[in-house]
C-alpha cells in the first residue's frame, strides 16, 4: 500500500515538473513533502515492539493536507475527536448544493468562499434553531469535489435530531423544513440567483453520527483520492467511483487533485451549538439526559509491530539523519535501514 501511495505522490510531481500543469509555490512546497513523506529525509524515530522486541525505524509524516502516503493518520485522528464529541442520539445529514457559480468563485478566492459558504449555512442553521427554540449539536464541512474530482462546491452537514430547550431539557427536532431552509440560506448568502442547483439534501441517521464522520474524515484530512483509486494508463488516469471508472487525461488529474488541496490556513470545518467548545457545559447535560456515558479517549495513531502486530514503544526519538546513530548496537549492521527494515536485537 505504501507502494502505491508514493507512485500517486511520484505521479503528481512528475507530472507538475513536466510543464503539463503549473503549479503554484504553495503547491509546490506541497509535492516536495509528499515525495519525502516517511522518507530519511523528514528524520524518524526508532521503535522497539514491547511484545516481541522488533526494532524498526519509522520516518516522519509530513501532514500535509491531501498527501497521499500520510493521509490515513490524519482522517483517524480527526475521526477519533469527532466521534468523542457526538451526542448519543439520531442525527440528519444534510448537503448543501450551490449553483455553479459559487464553484467558479471558489476557484478563484477558495479561502474567501469557504468561509463565506460556511458563515451562510450556519446562519441557516441558526436560524431553525430560532424557529424551533432548540439549541443543536451542528458540525459543518465543506468539500469541493464529487465524483471523478470534477469541481462542485458543497457543504455537509451533521446535525443532531433533537436539542435543549431554554430550559436546558431534551426535546426532539422534528421534521425539517428543508423548503424554507433553502430561501433562508439564500437570503444568508444574499444571492437572488434563481437556480435549481440551490438544493439541500437530507438523510437520517438512526443509530448515531459515525458513519458520516468516517466518510467526512477520508475526504477531508486525507488524500483528494486514495492511492487504490487511481489507476495510471499511459498518458491517462482511471479514477474509480461508485458508478465506474472516469477517465482524465494525466494533465486534468493533477490538475484537479492539486485545486482540491485548500491553501495553508483554511478552515474547513465549523462545530456549532452543542458541539462547539463553548458549549462544553450544556453537550454535557445532553449527553446525560439522552442516557450516555462520558466517551472514553479512544486510542489515536500508533505504530504495530509488522511481525507480531504489538504496539512499538519508542527508543530514540530525533533521528535527524538515520547514518548518525550506532546501527551495530541496534543490530542493523553497518548500513543506514530503509523504512520499516527489520532486526531483532540480541538479548
Amino acid at each position: 500500500m505504501l507502494v502505491e501511495k508514493r507512485a500517486l505522490a511520484g505521479m503528481l510531481a512528475r507530472l507538475s515538473q513536466s510543464g503539463e500543469v503549473i503549479a503554484s509555490p504553495e503547491k509546490t512546497k506541497y509535492l516536495k513533502d509528499f515525495l519525502e513523506c516517511r522518507t530519511a529525509a523528514k528524520g524518524g524515530k526508532l521503535l522497539r515492539c514491547v511484545e516481541c522486541g522488533t526494532h524498526a525505524v519509522v520516518y516522519n509524516s509530513c501532514n500535509r493536507r491531501g498527501c497521499p502516503v500520510c493521509s490515513q493518520k490524519n482522517q483517524l485522528k480527526w475521526q477519533l475527536g469527532m466521534r468523542e464529541r457526538l451526542l448519543p442520539t439520531a442525527h440528519h445529514h444534510l448537503v448543501f448544493s450551490f449553483p455553479d457559480s459559487f464553484t467558479q468563485k471558489w476557484i478563484k478566492q477558495p479561502k474567501a468562499t469557504i468561509h463565506e459558504l460556511l458563515a451562510g449555512v450556519r446562519k441557516t442553521i441558526s436560524r431553525l434553531e430560532s424557529q424551533r427554540e432548540l439549541s443543536l449539536g451542528t458540525i459543518l464541512v465543506f468539500q469541493s469535489h464529487c465524483s471523478g474530482l470534477a469541481f462542485k462546491a458543497h457543504v455537509h452537514c451533521l446535525i443532531t435530531d433533537g436539542g435543549l430547550d431554554k430550559d436546558d431539557k431534551w426535546q426532539p427536532l422534528g421534521v425539517l423544513p428543508l423548503g424554507e431552509m433553502t430561501q433562508w440560506l439564500k437570503q444568508a448568502l444574499v444571492s437572488q440567483e434563481q437556480s435549481k442547483s440551490w438544493r439541500i439534501h437530507e438523510s437520517r441517521h438512526q443509530v448515531g453520527g459515525e458513519a458520516i464522520v468516517q466518510y467526512l474524515g477520508q475526504r477531508l484530512n486525507g488524500s483528494v483520492v486514495s492511492a487504490q483509486e487511481v489507476q495510471e494508463q499511459g498518458n491517462a488516469v482511471a479514477v474509480s467511483t461508485r458508478s465506474g471508472l472516469v477517465e482524465l487525461t494525466s494533465s486534468t488529474f493533477a490538475l484537479r487533485y492539486l485545486t482540491h488541496i485548500p491553501p495553508k490556513g483554511t478552515v474547513m470545518v465549523r462545530s456549532c451549538g452543542l458541539y462547539s467548545n463553548r458549549k462544553k457545559n450544556q453537550h454535557e447535560l445532553a449527553r446525560v439526559q439522552l442516557g450516555g456515558v462520558a466517551k472514553l479517549k479512544e486510542e489515536g495513531w500508533v505504530e504495530h509491530c509488522p511481525r507480531c502486530k504489538g504496539i512499538m514503544g519508542i527508543v530514540f526519538e530525533r533521528l535527524n539523519r538515520p547514518f548518525l546513530f550506532d546501527h551495530q548496537s541496534f543490530g542493523f549492521g553497518l548500513d543506514p535501514p530503509l523504512h520499516w527494515e527489520l532486526s531483532q536485537v540480541a538479548s
